[in-house]
């Protein structure tokens, strides 16, 4: 603790964690944020397209999340321009 911490009284909490636990708790929360962001895609499936075949499954969801969380975003599946509401707001 420093000197003037402990001449004003003032106790700041300390939490250390291991970086092992460090790195765990980061990577837990972002897989929570990646299953929540594919679960939202996943409830509106027919707003998007695939450049392929025309239809997203549930694994091209996943790709489509994952691609677009790390900020690639490659374009190969889009919000559906015919279906107006989607969840997103680019065309």
């Amino acid at each position: 603790m420093n000197e003037d911490e402990t001449a004003l009284g003032v106790r700041l909490p300390s939490v250390r964690l291991s970086p092992l636990r460090a790195v765990l708790r980061r990577m837990a929360i972002a897989l929570a944020m990646l299953l929540a962001m594919f679960a939202l895609v996943a409830m509106d499936l027919d707003g998007y397209r695939d450049n392929v075949d025309g239809d997203v499954s549930l694994l091209d969801a996943l790709y489509y999340v994952t691609v677009s969380i790390s900020t690639t975003g490659y374009g190969d599946i889009t919000p559906s321009p015919r279906r107006p509401g989607s969840s997103t707001s680019w065309p």
